[in-house]
């Protein structure tokens, strides 16, 4: 069984924790460095006094499923038509705006969230999980491929893993554009930095529920904490002021431009408020610059962050 033959379907549950059924036709996700686990796993102590020091057998009490992998972030190949990681982001709590022909837009919601159903094939074995979400990590490197880690939990099925040959994907033709040829501004000034990286830092309510089979109740996402880094090359204050935004809990606006050149591959990602929470020194080969922490607040409401693809 090799660890390189593996295959991820990702389908929108139209009803929480009720399996769509995900064909590899339709709903492939081509991923990198796939992972599972077993989430809250409880092995109950039983804790009897006898003449013996041994130990007595544990009692499982149930266990979700955790999958986390990476995706590169890129378009569909046709502006306004959904990039193939659309139900991954849907299930870590972010709505998709579309407009026909020209964009997708994804923007944190608070209300409507969605599931999906994982079918995580392992080369002769399948794990499924429904009722998943779960959070996602951005990370942009100059020159390299954007990318987004996805660490998804659900519920497993009561058989557990089992035996299943593996399907024929067929994924999205789509190539990404590396992290090269776009602006990056903070506070309406151009800026040089080697990267941006940001999560959602979702909680997620993973409550008990006798009734259930694994014992777990729905998972619910219940706050999110949009939160990230960047690394810009020091400037004159003069030209940026890094120092007075972390005093006096000020806002800035950070935007990065098109990554990407051909329609239907581009993505931008906006934040309209960001406020510094952690300012410090950095020596990038020899050249002065800093590392900068922040927090995206809202501005209107739902607002802390824009991803869209046009």
């Amino acid at each position: 069984m090799l660890t390189r033959r593996e295959v991820i379907l990702v389908k929108i549950e139209p009803v929480y924790g009720v399996d769509p059924v995900p064909v590899p036709a339709v709903n492939s996700v081509l991923v990198e460095n796939p992972e599972w686990n077993l989430d809250s796993l409880r092995m109950n102590d039983r804790n009897g006094v006898r003449t013996s020091l041994g130990t007595l057998r544990k009692v499982y009490g149930g266990s979700l499923k955790g999958v986390s992998f990476d995706v590169e972030i890129k378009g569909s190949g046709a502006a306004g038509t959904a990039p193939e990681m659309d139900p991954l982001l849907r299930a870590c709590g972010l709505g998709v705006t579309n407009v026909p022909a020209t964009s997708d837009t994804y923007a944190p919601v608070s209300t409507g969230l969605e599931s999906v159903t994982i079918y995580y094939y392992q080369d002769g074995t399948l794990h499924k999980m429904h009722g998943v979400v779960g959070n996602v990590t951005f990370n942009l490197e100059a020159g390299g491929i954007g990318m987004a880690k996805f660490e998804m939990v659900g519920h497993e099925p009561a058989a557990g893993m089992t035996d299943a040959a593996l399907p024929a994907p067929t994924y999205d033709a789509t190539v990404p554009d590396p992290a090269i040829g776009a602006t990056f501004t903070v506070g309406a000034v151009p800026l040089i930095t080697d990267k941006l990286e940001f999560g959602l830092n979702s909680e997620i309510a993973k409550n008990g529920d006798i009734s259930s089979y694994d014992g777990f109740a729905m998972l619910q996402i219940v706050s999110r904490d949009v939160a990230g880094s960047y690394a810009p090359e020091a400037v004159l204050k003069a030209v940026k002021d890094f120092d007075t935004p972390l005093r006096t809990d000020a806002v800035e606006a950070l935007l990065t431009g098109a990554i990407g050149t051909v329609a239907g591959n581009i993505f931008t990602i906006s934040m309209p408020a960001i406020q510094e929470r952690e300012f410090g020194p950095e020596d990038r080969n020899g050249v002065r610059a800093y590392a900068i922490g922040f927090g995206a607040t809202e501005v209107s409401g739902d607002d802390e962050v824009s991803i869209v693809f046009t």
